[in-house]
């Protein structure tokens, strides 16, 4: 194709077109989702925060346990401890307990959502082939 004929009549630079090349594909799958299926996949899950919050926090309870345990410390340090210890326990445990429940959340709505056109594949007829002349003609657009 001549730069003449790429070039748009109405225009004053005298721009070329891009080329667009297109690379076919058998068949094209569409899903359709709910507007709550869309929310959760465009929340993503938070499941990783809440177990990253669930290992340092007891982390932080079992270091500080093992350091009551092995150390004479006063009363005041032995307090502050003992809270800071416990409570990264509880709190361990709870991001733990969430993130156990919630994180297959994502992975589930995009089975559901998956699982809606499984039993179509067997329904659909295999694609037509195309003629050799058009192979021929399609491999010819693609080298040049």
């Amino acid at each position: 194709m001549s730069r003449a004929a790429r070039t748009k009549p109405n225009d004053r630079l005298g721009s070329v077109e891009p080329q667009i090349r297109r690379g076919r594909v058998d068949s094209l799958t569409l899903y359709e989702i709910t507007d709550y299926e869309l929310d959760v996949l465009e929340r993503g899950s938070p499941s990783s925060i809440e177990l990253n919050f669930a290992v340092a926090l007891l982390s932080i309870g079992v270091s500080l346990l093992v350091t009551l345990l092995t150390t004479n410390p006063s009363k005041v340090v032995l307090l502050g401890f003992l809270v800071t210890s416990v409570s990264g326990f509880v709190f361990g445990f709870y991001f733990l307990l969430r993130w156990y429940r919630t994180h297959n959340d994502v992975a589930d709505v995009v089975a559901k959502i998956r699982a809606r056109i499984a039993g179509d594949d067997l329904e659909q007829p295999a694609p037509a082939a195309l003629p050799a002349d058009a192979a021929a003609q399609s491999s010819e657009e693609q080298a040049g």
